[in-house]
Order: C-alpha cells, then structure tokens, then sequence
C-alpha cells in the first residue's frame, strides 16, 4: 500500500512539474485588462479639508458606445481586508456619450479608511458591459 501510495505521489509530482503557464503581456504598459467597449475606466477617492471625500471616475468608451451609466459607493474598512458600505454615500449617474467624467461629495466623513468603488455600465447597441474599479484607499484622520 504504501508503495502504491508513493507511486502515485511520484507521478502526481512529475506531470505537476512538467506542467507550464505563461502571460502574455503588452511590452510597452506590462499586463492590462481587456474590455470589449471601454477604453479607460477609472476611480478615485481623495481627502480634502480633513474630512471630505471627493469621488471621481472617468469612463471612456469605443466611438460606438451610446450611454454610460457610473454608481460610485463609498465603503469604510472595517477589519482583516473587510469593506462595508457607508449609509448615504452611493450616486447613480448615466451619461448619454462614449465618454464621461462625474464627481461627488461626501461631507463630515469619520476617521477611518475609505474606499471608493464605480460600477460601470457601457451600452453599446443592444450588448452591454460592466465592469467595477476600486479606488486606492483614503484615510481620514
């Protein structure tokens, strides 16, 4: 038993090893992700006047894109990694356009670290596509 047992750790060891993986990588920006409809997505969160946070994202779509709807929500770090929603601090904005740009802002904000998340939403004829960014993460004092 205990030869058979070896046996089929060794094999399980040898095809593991001969088993290999590889990335293909754009050699001028490295690994980036590929969208179907958008071009640049992106989220941020910055503090201002100590307590402020100030929610940006930027969207920009394919020529053929006809609306773009943005829904940014705040979350405050709880612990071990976890984020949970801040009452009162989600927007939902929708532009008709293949680009966007929209700004919030959430006021007395308590001492604790932030982050914002933006759902995306591309329209683009009758196909769609979502896709969310998460900002760095922002500390209020």
């Amino acid at each position: 038993m205990k030869k058979l047992l070896s046996v089929i750790l060794l094999l399980s060891m040898v095809f593991c090893l001969a088993m290999s993986a590889s990335a293909e990588t754009n050699e001028d920006y490295g690994v980036a992700p590929c969208y179907n409809y958008a071009t640049l997505v992106e989220s941020y969160l910055t503090i201002v006047n100590d307590n402020t946070g100030v929610c940006e994202s930027v969207a920009v779509g394919l020529p053929g894109v006809t609306k773009i709807t943005m829904v940014q929500t705040i979350e405050k770090h709880w612990a071990l990694g976890i984020f949970f929603r801040v009452d009162n601090a989600s927007w939902t904005n929708t532009k008709y356009s293949s680009s966007a740009t929209v700004a919030n802002r959430m006021y007395n904000m308590e001492s604790g670290t932030y982050r914002m998340v933006t759902d995306f939403t591309f329209y683009y004829g009758d196909q769609t596509e979502k896709i969310t960014v998460y900002s760095v993460e922002a500390t209020v004092a």
